[in-house]
């Protein structure tokens, strides 16, 4: 069975303006077995109980990055755990204000754009509500973060958490359900070892329900509609963005 001795934690320690920002743990491991290096390498990193993301024993806030394994022997190996400060820390944040096309039937005092037939003509209604395109004003944001995530699975589901999905709570000022998240990306192309979470969302002050009315026979809409034919229906599922600011 192999026997792990934990020298010393935080051998090498990096600060920055903010304190301290990395440190590392020397481990060594020995009566190990296997057939090949890596075998003995993966058995010597198991034992030590080293994951990608685990927390420091000591230190709080301080969180696995890199693992570097040199064999002493067949036997033996020394392990350096380097560990980050912070789980995520704001790298970028981008923010852009654009316009995208709706289709409305109200103005901007929330009144329907409603027409009525013109007097001496006779048509199938007296009245119906007129529908036109309006650019809205919407802004999007774009924020970056770099830090670490435990294996790939982690971030697959992260991206299946919030992509398409609209705010369940107050976010970035606006209320829940203001906020859609149209993108998201993980990449570990950060620098030192890290993730770097891409995620973009985009903001509509109506938000993001859908509200529909019950059409003629000849494509107008009623200016007359009950609890029935005009209904509001929600179409994207809520989720919590605290992990995106």
């Amino acid at each position: 069975m192999a026997v792990v001795n934990d020298i010393l934690r935080g051998t090498r320690s990096r600060y920055d303006k903010n304190g301290l920002k990395q440190v590392t743990r020397i481990i060594t491991v020995s009566e190990l077995t296997g057939t090949s290096f890596i075998t003995i390498e993966s058995s010597a990193i198991t034992a030590a109980s080293l994951v990608i993301g685990n927390a420091h024993p000591d230190i709080d806030n301080m969180y696995l990055k890199d693992i570097r394994v040199e064999l002493i022997s067949t036997k033996e190996a020394r392990i350096q755990a380097t560990y980050f400060r912070g789980t995520l820390s704001t790298t970028n944040f981008e923010v852009v204000g654009s316009v995208t096309s709706r289709r409305i039937q109200k103005d901007k005092n929330g009144n329907l754009m409603e027409l009525t037939t013109p007097s001496g003509v006779t048509d199938t209604v007296d009245s119906y509500v007129a529908e036109t395109i309006k650019l809205m004003p919407q802004t999007v944001v774009k924020i970056m973060k770099t830090g670490i995530y435990s294996s790939a699975s982690s971030a697959v589901s992260d991206s299946k958490q919030y992509t398409g999905y609209i705010n369940s709570d107050s976010f970035l000022g606006g209320s829940s359900g203001n906020w859609l998240c149209t993108m998201f990306s993980i990449s570990d192309s950060g620098p030192d070892n890290a993730w770097v979470q891409t995620s973009v969302c985009q903001y509509n002050p109506d938000g993001w329900d859908i509200e529909l009315s019950y059409r003629m026979s000849d494509g107008r809409v009623s200016a007359t509609q009950d609890s029935n034919s005009q209904k509001t229906f929600e179409i994207y599922g809520e989720t919590s963005f605290s992990g995106l600011d």
